[in-house]
C-alpha cells in the first residue's frame, strides 16, 4: 500500500486590516518532504513489592507535536513565507557582481550607482593574476583601477588587457521588493501565527485524509544546504493546541464523506 503527500498549503491567522495586504494569506506549498514530529514525556508510580521498589503505573503527561518542511523549489510567496514576513518594495542598493575579460583599457556598465559613495562601493579582483586590484585616485596604473560615478565607467591600465576581471558594484534600484531589508520603524507583516493543511494520499483512500493545524509558531529559523546543483531549505513549526481541543491536530477522512 503507498501512501504519499497529496497538498500541503498554509495560511496566516494575525494578518487583519492593519497589515501591508489587509488579510489574511492562503499558499500553496511546493514541499519535497513532510516530517510530523511528536514529543512525549510519562509519569510513573513505585511501589515496593517484597522489598524491591517497582513500577505500577505508568501515564504519558506530556504531549510536544511539531512539523517539520523540506523545501527544493522556491519561488518568491514560499520565500517570503520561511522567512516570515511578507515583501517590502522600495528602493535599495544590491551588490552585483559581473565577470568580463578585458580586449580594451575600459569597461562601461551604467547601472554603477551614482550616489551612495558609488566610487567606495567597487570591488576589483583580477582573476588572471589572482589578486586584489587597487582604487586610483587618477590615471590608474598596473593592477589599478578608476571609477567615474558620472558616467559609470571603469578604467583600467592597457596592462591588464586580455585579462579576466571580477567585480562588485552597488547597483540603485528604484522599486524592488525586499525581505529583511525594512527600517525596525517601518511596517511589515510577521508570519508566526500559522495553520497548515495536509493531504495524505493511499491506494485505499485515493482521495486522501486531511490534517489540519489550526496554529503553528516558529521553533527553528530557515537552514539552507546546497546539494550539488539543489538548495534545500528546511523550517520547523511547533503546533499548538487551540483552547477546548484534545490535541493541535484534527484528522479528517475526505474518503466517503459527504
Amino acid at each position: 500500500m503507498l501512501y504519499g503527500i497529496g497538498a500541503v498549503s498554509i495560511g496566516t491567522n494575525a494578518l487583519d486590516a492593519n497589515s501591508l495586504l489587509g488579510q489574511n494569506l492562503v499558499l500553496d506549498n511546493c514541499v519535497a518532504g513532510v516530517a510530523f514530529n511528536s514529543e512525549s514525556a510519562s509519569v510513573s508510580a513505585m511501589c515496593y513489592k517484597n522489598g524491591i521498589k517497582q513500577k505500577v503505573a505508568e501515564r504519558i503527561n506530556q504531549e510536544m507535536y511539531s512539523v517539520t518542511l523540506t523545501y527544493e523549489y522556491l519561488d518568491w510567496p514560499t520565500m517570503q513565507l520561511i522567512y516570515g514576513e511578507l515583501a517590502q518594495n522600495g528602493a535599495a542598493y544590491v551588490p552585483t557582481a559581473q565577470t568580463v575579460t578585458l580586449t580594451g583599457t575600459t569597461i562601461t556598465n551604467t547601472n554603477i550607482s551614482t550616489t551612495n559613495n558609488n566610487v567606495a562601493s567597487v570591488r576589483v579582483f583580477n582573476a588572471t593574476t589572482e589578486t586584489f586590484m587597487t582604487l586610483a585616485a587618477g590615471a590608474p596604473a598596473a593592477q589599478e583601477y578608476s571609477v567615474n560615478g558620472t558616467t559609470g565607467l571603469i578604467t583600467f591600465n592597457a596592462a591588464q588587457t586580455g585579462q579576466t576581471i571580477y567585480y562588485r558594484y552597488d547597483r540603485r534600484y528604484t522599486s524592488i521588493e525586499s525581505i529583511g531589508a525594512g527600517n525596525v520603524g517601518q511596517q511589515f507583516d510577521e508570519f508566526n501565527n500559522l495553520n497548515l493543511t495536509a493531504i495524505l494520499s493511499s491506494s485505499k483512500y485515493p482521495e486522501g485524509i486531511a490534517l489540519v493545524a489550526d496554529q503553528l509558531e516558529r521553533t527553528s529559523t530557515p537552514s539552507l544546504v546546497i546539494e550539488g546543483d539543489k538548495a534545500v531549505i528546511q523550517i520547523t513549526y511547533s503546533l499548538v493546541t487551540p483552547p477546548g481541543r484534545r490535541k493541535p491536530f484534527t484528522l479528517y477522512k475526505l474518503n466517503g464523506a459527504v
